[in-house]
């Protein structure tokens, strides 16, 4: 949910981004579906670069913004504006090209053979290649990387034995290195193997795991690469202009990106995890979106701001998680007790004053995959 300065009273759908889908993933019992930070639109809110500057409330600050080792949201919702995968979501959250302007199946449906678009370039106006994306998939697999999200491409050939190989075992890395299944035969053409039939890997090209950090950059840098904002070199629509640490992140539109400048001129993520002070700064100007916090919601449903409350569905899950290793819960009917007892109407309802919804599914409604069922809810 947000407040937004808007002419128009816009009802959004669900959200259409796979990021927050495939980041609040983690095994566990209950569930209940909240809403994310939502997607920026324009804004006739002045600011630095431009006259259009998008001020969006963030009320965490990011721990990382390195795409091979990246995991949360707020993380996510830096590096989407940087950078751009292979494909991305249409509205209605099918794959479409990006980068890449079209790929190939193989008949058995375990090789993919990407196409990128001719003359791609990073924000700096170097060329962007097939091998800067083959890169990302080789360091996403690096057991000296070790992203949270580096199973994601265990269907890859090669990348889940790659990760579990000693680093300081020098003959068996190099050797787990170069069996990785991914190639890029020319500038435009990257080729990528599968264990098994994946029609779903279109998806994975996407994510943020296979986004094209530039590999000089990051061996320069070292560890900590990403903290220098001259490092965040990308692909995507905005570049990073400036990171002030626990406060600030701005961007402005990356003239170089292939489908052309966005509408704004840039964007702001303003950190601010009071959310009495972040509503403070909206209503005097100061914010153009802010996220309230499920306490306020009462008194903003009632109050002057109303018709600037947008509350939708989206496309991610809490859940309760349960240690499978511990008594009680090695018992599976001591967790299905547990599902059972909790009563998630009511906590969203009353205790979140409306700001989640009841769920007994990992997907959300109107997400693909999404399964109808009653199974262990509340009893």
């Amino acid at each position: 949910m947000s407040l937004r300065r808007t002419k128009k009273h816009i009802w959004l759908g669900l959200c259409a981004l796979l990021l927050p889908i495939i980041a609040a993933c983690a095994p566990g019992g209950g569930t209940a579906s909240p809403a994310p930070a939502p997607a920026a639109e324009e804004s006739p809110a002045a600011g630095g670069g431009g006259d259009k500057v998008l001020r969006i409330h963030q009320p965490t600050y990011p721990l990382i913004l390195d795409p091979q080792k990246s995991s949360f949201v707020n993380e996510i919702a830096v590096l989407a504006m940087n950078y751009e995968g292979l494909t991305k979501l249409n509205a209605e959250l099918e794959s479409v090209p990006a980068a890449a302007e079209e790929w190939e199946t193989s008949e058995a449906g375990d090789v993919y053979t990407f196409t990128l678009r001719s003359d791609l370039q990073y924000s700096d106006g170097s060329p962007l290649t097939s091998e800067n994306f083959r890169y990302a998939i080789e360091r996403t697999c690096d057991p000296a990387t070790a992203g949270e999200y580096q199973s994601i491409l265990f269907e890859i050939v090669g990348c889940a034995e790659f990760a579990e190989t000693a680093i300081t075992d020098t003959a068996a890395y190099e050797e787990a290195r170069d069996a990785l299944g991914v190639e890029a035969p020319d500038e435009q053409t990257l080729v990528v193997r599968l264990t098994n039939p994946a029609p779903y890997f279109p998806y994975i090209a996407g994510l943020w795991v296979m986004y094209p950090v530039k590999q000089e950059l990051v061996e320069a840098g070292g560890e900590n690469w990403w903290e220098n904002v001259e490092n965040h070199v990308g692909n995507g629509p905005f570049r990073v202009t400036e990171i002030a640490q626990d406060q600030l992140i701005s961007f402005e539109t990356n003239e170089n990106y292939w489908e052309g400048s966005p509408a704004l001129d840039g964007l702001e993520y303003v950190y601010q995890g009071d959310s009495a002070v972040a509503l403070q700064a909206y209503e005097a100007g100061q914010l153009d979106i802010m996220q309230p916090d499920p306490s306020q919601l009462p008194n903003l449903r009632g109050g002057p701001l109303a018709d600037q409350l947008l509350i939708y569905p989206a496309a991610n899950s809490y859940n309760l998680t349960m240690s499978l290793t511990k008594e009680p819960f090695e018992d599976i009917k001591v967790r299905q007790a547990f599902s059972q007892a909790i009563d998630r109407q009511t906590y969203c309802e009353v205790i979140r004053n409306g700001d989640c919804i009841p769920t007994l599914t990992w997907i959300p409604e109107g997400i693909p995959g999404h399964v109808e069922t009653d199974q262990y809810g509340y009893d």
